[in-house]
This record gives structure tokens, C-alpha cells and sequence, in this order.
């Protein structure tokens, strides 16, 4: 329950410095890599396609 916790608060902080957390379960990274390359291609893609993005805090790029 710690753990989950503090997972929660880390993600937190990531979003609200503009970034997009994706989980996935170990069992799916470990047992079908190709679902989570493509989930990962697809999310990707419809980041780039909103132009209303901010900057990234370095002024280069996009945040993900």
C-alpha cells in the first residue's frame, strides 16, 4: 500500500509538470512487448497531432 502510494503522489507531480504517465502491468511489458510498443506508438501520435502543447521546460521538443 506504501508503494501504491507513492506511485500516486510521483505520478502526480509528473503530470502537473506537464508530462503523460502510461502504466502498464509487468506481466503485459514482459509477455507481449509488441501491444505495449504499440500502445506507446499510438498515444505518440495523438500527442504530435495537438498543437496546443507548451513547450518543454528546456524550450526544445515536445513533453510526454
Amino acid at each position: 500500500e506504501e508503494a501504491i502510494a507513492k506511485d500516486k503522489i510521483r505520478q502526480q507531480k509528473l503530470e502537473d509538470a506537464g508530462f503523460t504517465v502510461i502504466r502498464f502491468p509487468d506481466e503485459e511489458v514482459l509477455h507481449n512487448i509488441i501491444n505495449v510498443r504499440e500502445q506507446l506508438q499510438h498515444t505518440i501520435e495523438k500527442i504530435e497531432q495537438n498543437q496546443s502543447l507548451p513547450p518543454s521546460p528546456s524550450g526544445r521538443g515536445i513533453r510526454y
